[in-house]
């Protein structure tokens, strides 16, 4: 049968053991239980105050702080490598074909500041607008001319049939004088002869020879009254030497109201064979003696022509005036361009590919104010050039001129000149957060480099600003970027976002490394 233990006989015996002398090792067991005494709280304590989540979380957060740090010490070297070696990025020769990026050279050297100002294309008062009137009272029989074909001083445009009294009676008048100075040279030279053989007193030779002369005067007289009435000389000629009235005449283009021009003209070249010719003017041929065009015909066949009635209207366009609407503000370089006769440069045409025409003359300025806008009108001679020609087999010719009245531009004023500047194009300049920022072609790599494509490298060059406009941007040529440089004169905005993408990780940068 089993007996039972009683605990404190057992702790009795135990304490009657013989005991041995303590060693270094039994000094140290009471302080190594002290530590794992006290770990044990803590874990207690934290097992009851922290929840078994919790204490995952904290040992996960101190993981994760740990290995950022790692990362974000690792990114500081590698930015500081970066900024040591010159850190480039790649871009693909087919995107650079894509987006049509273009690398060219800065420009080292003056460039002229202006201050843009609206302006539109206008007709030369009394120069450009001119009509063909009819002189005289008529019918209008044939038109020898279409809208929009161009002529010459002296052209055909209009015959015209006559009707009016006072023409046909001044013709008569000039028909019968002309009939009796006839009988009166005959009777003078029959008289002559009497005269000589002594038949015929002397007087009567002297009488007649008296009507001569002052028939003679009234042919002159109505001679001239019929040119002024619109004959031609030719007409009047043939009323004295046919003895026919003139029944129908033709009104011409009129003569000598063409400006003067001292610029030399070249006749354009003429139809061959009878083909039609379409003449592209990219250099436009000197524009000779065609520089009317038909705008308006005001008749047609049948219509009653009154004196002073305008059969068609005439434009001549070879020379306009570009209108600048100035601001008060304005006025100082205004004033300053005309006493220097400083040249200014006028820009027409759309603002992708504008067309610039530069040393015009500024005319001359209003003396009074636009109520409406409230401008300054100031007005610039622009020269005209034929932008295309189509001659028919027939002989008419059409033009179109490059420069039309009511087309819209700017007159570019010259206000400020930069010496000793690097100019680039606008669309080569980005903005890198607070920095301007061009970049530069360090290297073109044009083969496979293992999976890599063909590629260029470009590096970012940080530039000082001293102005820019829509086209062009001044920097200062005492910085980083040189006139020798390989540059992009476009696209910076994509070149940028490339950079920025191999920084985050989705492009590849290179740290000073060579293929």
């Amino acid at each position: 049968m089993a007996t039972e233990t009683n605990p404190q006989q057992t702790e009795a015996t135990t304490d009657r053991r013989p005991t041995r002398p303590a060693t270094s090792a039994d000094n140290s067991r009471p302080r190594s239980s002290a530590v794992l005494l006290a770990a044990v709280a803590t874990g207690v304590v934290a097992g009851v105050l922290i929840p078994p989540d919790g204490v995952r979380s904290v040992a996960e957060r101190w993981l994760l702080n740990s290995s950022q740090q790692v990362a974000d010490d690792a990114a500081s070297d590698a930015n500081a490598e970066h900024d040591d070696h010159g850190g480039t990025f790649e871009v693909s020769i087919a995107a650079q074909k894509t987006y049509g990026l273009v690398v060219g050279k800065a420009s080292l050297g003056s460039f002229t500041q202006y201050i843009d100002v609206p302006a539109f294309i206008r007709e030369r008062p009394t120069v450009s607008n001119l009509q063909a009137s009819s002189r005289m009272q008529g019918i209008v029989r044939r038109i020898f001319v279409q809208v929009g074909q161009s002529v010459r001083e002296g052209d055909p445009l209009v015959e015209l049939e006559l009707t009016g009294d006072e023409l046909a009676a001044a013709q008569s008048v000039l028909l019968d004088s002309v009939q009796q100075l006839q009988i009166l040279d005959d009777e003078i030279t029959r008289l002559e002869v009497a005269t000589e053989e002594g038949g015929i007193v002397r007087r009567s030779l002297i009488q007649k020879q008296y009507e001569q002369r002052r028939m003679k005067s009234v042919i002159e007289a109505k001679r001239q009254e019929l040119l002024i009435r619109g004959l031609s000389v030719e007409n009047v000629d043939g009323i004295i030497k046919d003895q026919k009235l003139v029944r129908a005449i033709v009104i011409h283009v009129p003569t000598g109201i063409r400006p003067a021009n001292d610029g030399t003209t070249t006749e354009l070249p003429s139809d061959v064979d009878g083909r039609v010719q379409l003449l592209s003017k990219e250099t436009s041929p000197a524009t000779g003696e065609w520089v009317y065009s038909i705008e308006a015909m005001n008749v047609s066949p049948g219509t009653v022509v009154n004196t002073g009635d305008a059969v068609c209207d005439l434009a001549y366009h070879e020379t306009l005036l570009v209108e600048g609407q100035a601001y008060e503000r304005d006025l100082p370089l205004l004033t300053m361009l005309i006493n220097e006769r400083r040249a200014v440069t006028v820009q027409l045409g759309d603002s992708d590919t504008p067309e610039l025409i530069h040393d015009l003359q500024i005319l001359f300025m209003d003396n009074h104010v636009d109520n409406d806008t409230q401008t300054y009108r100031f007005y610039v001679e622009v020269p005209n050039t034929v932008l295309t020609e189509n001659i028919l087999s027939a002989g008419p010719r059409f033009r179109t001129w490059r420069f039309k009245p009511g087309q819209r531009g700017l007159v570019r004023l010259p206000q400020k000149e930069w010496s000793d500047r690097l100019v680039v194009p606008a669309e080569a300049v980005a903005e890198d957060g607070v920095d301007h920022v061009i970049f530069q072609q360090v290297a073109v790599h044009d083969h496979f480099h293992g999976d890599v494509p063909p590629h260029s490298e470009f590096k970012k060059i940080v530039v000082k600003v001293d102005y820019k406009d829509q086209h062009n941007v001044v920097v200062d040529a005492e910085g980083q970027l040189k006139s020798r440089h390989n540059i992009a004169t476009n696209n910076a905005d994509m070149l940028t976002r490339a950079m920025n993408d191999g920084k985050g990780g989705g492009g590849h940068a290179h740290h000073g490394h060579e293929h």
